[in-house]
C-alpha cells in the first residue's frame, strides 16, 4: 500500500471512494450519502483544488495494487493559519489494521507541517473505538469538546488535536 496525493482529474475515483465511505460508515461523517451522491464534477474537483474559504487543501488516497482503499483530506482555513483540519478519513474494511490509516494520517500531518501549520484537529464519533485508537496512536488527544455529528443526529463527536 502506498499513499498518493489526488489531483483534480482523479475526481471520479475520489467520488467513488467517498460514496463507499458514506455507505460503510453513515454515522462517521458530517455529510450523508444522499447529500453527496448528486454532486457534480466541479464539486468533486473542489476536494482537491480547495473548498470555499480554504487557504490550503490536499486529498490523499491509500492505494493497494491499483485500488483506492482509503482517503483523508487536509484543510487549512483562511481564518486561522496556525491550525489545519483533517476531514473525511476512511479506510476500506478489507484494508483496516494493516497500516493504511496510519499512513494516511502521516501523509496529511506531513503536508500540514510542510505548510508551517502548528496544530491539527479532527472530529471523531465517540462510539468509534477503531478510529479513536488510531488517532491516539498518532498523537491526537481528546480536547474534551463534544458536539452533534450533524444537525438532527444523536451521534456525538469529540474534538481531538495534536501539535505538528
Amino acid at each position: 500500500m502506498h499513499v498518493v496525493r489526488a489531483e483534480p482529474d482523479d475526481w471520479p475515483r475520489v467520488r467513488d471512494l467517498r460514496l463507499r465511505a458514506l455507505l460503510d460508515a453513515p454515522d462517521a461523517f458530517g455529510s450523508t450519502h444522499a447529500q453527496e451522491a448528486t454532486e457534480v464534477e466541479d464539486e468533486w474537483r473542489s476536494w482537491m483544488t480547495g473548498w470555499s474559504n480554504a487557504s490550503d487543501q490536499a486529498l490523499f488516497a491509500g492505494v493497494n495494487h491499483g485500488d483506492w482503499i482509503g482517503i483523508v483530506v487536509g484543510v487549512g482555513w483562511r481564518r486561522d493559519r496556525q491550525l489545519a483540519h483533517m476531514y473525511a478519513m476512511w479506510v476500506d474494511p478489507s484494508a483496516r489494521r494493516q497500516g493504511a490509516g496510519r499512513a494516511l494520517v502521516e501523509a496529511v500531518t506531513g503536508w500540514a507541517r510542510d505548510l508551517a501549520f502548528r496544530r491539527m484537529e479532527l472530529r471523531v464519533a465517540d462510539g468509534n473505538p477503531g478510529a479513536l485508537a488510531l488517532y491516539r496512536g498518532c498523537g491526537f488527544i481528546d480536547t474534551g469538546e463534544r458536539e452533534p455529528l450533524r444537525e438532527g443526529s444523536q451521534t456525538r463527536v469529540m474534538l481531538m488535536s495534536r501539535p505538528l
